[in-house]
């Protein structure tokens, strides 16, 4: 019935909003790892892209 689906959208509204997911699922830190060989990519970049024509392997 519509009542009963109100009732359970409300209740899953709830545990979505105590759990947080948000926290976990879309604030993940932006980690990159390369070998200490490799040059020229930005360090302590913010951003999620960056230009990688002055990368070289070394």
């Amino acid at each position: 019935t519509p009542t009963a689906q109100t009732g359970f959208l409300k209740k899953a509204a709830r545990v979505l909003a105590e759990d947080s997911p948000s926290d976990w699922l879309w604030l993940l830190g932006n980690n990159q790892v390369a070998r200490k060989s490799v040059t020229g990519f930005p360090t302590n970049s913010v951003g999620d892209a960056y230009t990688v024509a002055n990368i070289v392997k070394g």
